[in-house]
């Protein structure tokens, strides 16, 4: 079907707010009133202004978008001839809007969320779409009654009548207010027929496709349903005239897993009527909470899955999205990671449609807030309708996606009211107590409910039950410990730091020479981004301190030369014990989220990416702790050390495990082999002591004379000789005096594509490889004396924010956080030694 606007081209107008009423009055408004760019659509002003002027201009406060009128404005041309009645579709304006086809108005919005659709006539040769988006001051809201709780993000209370993104209304530096039509907008041919409603149901070993289909005139329709290997599975031909029903049933449906735990199915439905064709991916699926004794666990097709991942960010802060490539690229790196759940919080919006199919393809849960987050939502009933009709059409048009499986009444809804000392029935809402859930289970009952986040049967702002936002190990500075002692069941928000990016990042947006606390500009410049609370006197840059000198000693603090390294290293070892703890089987925690997926501007922000899409070393802590087959150490006091090998998928797994214990001089003191057979979906614990045949006081905390063992190793070999799985832990703590290690890297190529050699003579902790245009599989690891690593290394996308292509050759440098030397820089390996192995 022909998109005009898809050929359109955008620019965008700024003008002071009334200065025209309506296209007529914007073309004879005095040139000096008026600012005209370029714009791209899907977009916004701030990403228009953003692409003309840059970042910095963007981020300034004179922009301010609500302070004025903005026009888009669509030049497009028509072919003569056209004998269907055309539409014009958006999932998304912000926020008050106004839409013009030739000058004659065609419709308006009144929401950022709310779907829009009206009739237009396009004629023959050139058009011109208008939109004038109206600030939000221009429209009057009800000044009683007064919100009942003040939220601590957002200091425009008046915000919670206003149908608009907060994000860029929340103080988080790279983000500004969202203005213009930032979701999927056409101007198409009316089809014959048009699916209101689709989704997928499972009837004990039936499945069933149900969706409701409209015409304004009889149309004959076809629908093949294939299978996911492409076989044909189901066809039907059937005539609709008005509004039908109709339901595919298959027998024994293949079903739709999370990537870790298995394949995620997908069947092709296709439907052809009359000129018009579509189609769509769907999948097979139950999904339930189990609640019992107060904890949530997500169950997929009835197995238990320990849900790990992110909460969401926009891959562009200011446009809120991207293209389909960009959203492959992101989504795609984060399954890499182990990642199978992402949050959507209900501060920002919903997505494009090529996120979700993105995580239909690749095995992502999705939970999805409600854009509701903190404020206290009205209980007017004009508003409640409008919030109503805004929820049901976005979550009919969601239900289709088998990566749906949480919708959430917001983002800290439910929290906000206990902070401020509100009883239970003080902070009931209609909108979560009745609202969203008749919503949810008329719309995609498929589905887990869930009031808020966080939620639960008890305090929302405790983690000992139901859903909590938990930064004991974080924010609040509590030990590594408390991860256990708090008795999580569930983190849907946790372990937020200020990540320093890598350091080729570093010197992209602030300069070769740049230290954290040198030069003074790039200095402001990285405060200003790194991430913080709004209102509060520390940042997430002091929290990540905090760890360094719980780790390092105080001492640590002082050290400027290796002070953003001490970070990513301290960032790196938090998370990754804390995700291990949390994955243990007898932990009761069953999930987390990290907050959160990406950085919203250049320098330290919570993201696991940079800005950029570049892993940061949060990233790589996330991967060592939660791919699918993975080997961890966990220290367990005076009861010794535990190895856990973890297999989340359904294959069995069969190998040899090996394990080494080097003491300080870099002697193997003990050494062990075992053979492997893990089922799938199958987990082992071994107590190290026992597998090495004795008592050995590893992690020194008997305190038997001076510290014995230097380190861990253990490695899954298959039995072809690859490796499956390995880990290292520093025994006795993770801070090491520096030191010559020997360390050294070489680049090179074979069959698998590019690598890194990395080795050392003596142990090297946290190796990092910096690789400017490249991203290293694993980083942040140690290597043990005498250890060696092949690392194998991926180009970096060319996303949104890097349109720069990867270099032609490998090349870099390696460093250690105990290495005296400066970095050192990876070598050519010669030819001769690129098969060895590694």
């Amino acid at each position: 079907m022909v998109d005009l606007l898809s050929r359109a081209r955008w620019r965008v107008v700024r003008t002071p707010p009334g200065a025209a009423a309506d296209p007529a009055g914007l073309i004879a408004l005095d040139p000096a009133q008026a600012v005209s760019l370029p714009a791209t659509v899907p977009g916004t002003a701030a990403s228009a202004w953003r692409d003309q002027f840059g970042s910095a201009a963007a981020l300034a406060l004179a922009l301010a978008p609500n302070d004025w009128d903005w026009w888009f404005l669509a030049d497009f041309a028509a072919d003569a001839g056209a004998d269907q009645p055309w539409n014009l579709h958006s999932d998304g304006i912000a926020t008050y809007s106004t839409l013009w086809l030739n000058g004659v108005e065609i419709g308006s919005g009144s929401g950022a969320f709310d779907a829009l659709d009206f009739p237009a006539a396009p004629q023959a040769g050139r058009n011109r779409l208008a939109i004038r988006c109206r600030p939000l001051g221009s429209v009057s809201t009800p000044s009683k009654p007064r919100a009942r709780w003040r939220s601590s993000l957002i200091a425009n209370g008046a915000l919670r009548w206003h149908r608009t993104p907060l994000l860029g209304h929340i103080p988080w530096h790279g983000t500004i207010p969202a203005v213009g039509p930032w979701a999927r907008i056409s101007l198409s041919e009316s089809a014959p027929y048009e699916v209101l409603t689709l989704r997928t149901e499972l009837d004990g070993p039936l499945g069933r496709v149900v969706l409701s289909v409209v015409s304004d005139a009889p149309v004959e329709l076809t629908l093949r349903l294939s299978h996911p290997d492409g076989s044909l599975s189901a066809t039907e031909q059937l005539s609709v005239d008005g509004e039908r029903t109709i339901a595919v049933e298959l027998p024994e449906p293949q079903r739709w897993f999370p990537h870790s735990h298995g394949t995620p199915a997908l069947y092709r439905l296709e439907l052809n009527g009359g000129s018009h064709r579509e189609s769509f991916d769907v999948g097979f699926r139950s999904i339930e909470a189990d609640r019992q004794d107060g904890g949530f666990q997500l169950k997929a097709n009835g197995l238990p899955v320990f849900a790990r991942g992110v909460v969401w960010a926009p891959l562009d802060a200011l446009r809120l999205g991207g293209s389909p490539a960009d959203y492959r690229d992101a989504l795609s790196q984060l399954a890499e990671a182990g990642v199978n759940l992402v949050r959507i919080s209900g501060t920002g919006s919903y997505e494009q449609p090529a996120f979700y199919r993105e995580c239909d393809r690749l095995g992502i849960m999705v939970w999805q807030d409600c854009m509701l987050a903190t404020l206290d939502p009205p209980e007017d009933s004009d508003w409640l309708d409008r919030f109503s009709e805004e929820t049901r059409t976005w979550l009919t048009r969601l239900a289709k996606h088998p990566s749906i499986v949480v919708v959430s009444g917001g983002n800290e809804t439910e929290q906000q009211p206990v902070f401020w000392g509100k009883s239970a029935e003080q902070r009931r809402m209609t909108v979560l107590d009745t609202v969203i859930p008749a919503i949810i289970r008329h719309c995609i009952p498929a589905a887990v409910a869930v009031s808020s986040s966080p939620s639960g049967p008890g305090n929302p702002v405790h983690a000992r039950s139901g859903i909590s936002h938990y930064f004991g190990v974080g924010a609040y500075r509590r030990g590594l410990s408390d991860a256990r002692t708090s008795g999580v069941r569930f983190a849907a928000e946790c372990l937020a730091f200020a990540v320093p990016p890598e350091p080729a990042s570093i010197v992209r947006h602030f300069g070769e020479a740049f230290q954290k606390h040198s030069p003074p500009a790039a200095s402001a410049r990285w405060q200003a981004a790194v991430a913080r609370d709004p209102g509060s006197d520390w940042s997430f840059e002091d929290t990540a301190a905090h760890y360094v000198r719980e780790f390092f000693g105080t001492g640590s603090a002082a050290d400027t030369g290796r002070e953003l390294d001490l970070h990513r290293a301290a960032v790196h070892h938090a998370v990754s014990r804390t995700l291990l703890e949390w994955r243990r089987p007898e932990s009761p925690c069953a999930g987390a989220l990290l907050l959160s997926a990406r950085d919203l501007s250049a320098g330290a922000g919570f993201g696991v990416v940079d800005v950029d899409g570049v892993p940061k070393s949060a990233w790589y802590a996330l991967k060592a702790a939660c791919r699918p087959l993975a080997l961890g150490f966990q220290p367990e006091g005076l009861n010794g050390v535990d190895l856990h090998l973890f297999n989340d998928r359904p294959e069995a797994v069969e190998g040899l495990l090996e394990i080494r214990i080097h003491g300080i001089s870099g002697v193997v003191q003990a050494h062990a082999e075992i053979a492997v057979r893990l089922p799938g979906h199958g987990h082992h614990r071994w107590e190290l002591c026992q597998a090495l045949g004795g008592f050995l006081d590893l992690d020194h905390v008997w305190q038997f004379g001076e510290r014995s063992y230097d380190t861990a190793e253990a490695v899954l070999w298959a039995h072809d000789g690859s490796v499956l799985a390995r880990t290292v832990l520093l025994l006795g703590g993770i801070d090491r005096p520096l030191g010559d290690t020997g360390l050294q890297a070489f680049s090179g190529s074979d069959h698998s594509g590019d690598f890194i050699e990395v080795s050392s003579s003596k142990l090297a902790s946290f190796v990092a490889l910096d690789l400017p245009g490249r991203v290293p599989e694993d980083n942040y690891f140690h290597l043990p004396h005498g250890g060696r690593r092949r690392i194998a290394c991926r180009s970096v996308p060319a996303g949104p924010a890097t349109p720069q292509r990867a270099p032609e050759s490998l090349w870099g440098t390696v460093r250690a956080l105990n290495e005296t030397s400066a970095p050192q820089p990876v070598w050519r390996l010669p030819e001769n030694d690129i098969n060895r192995g590694g």
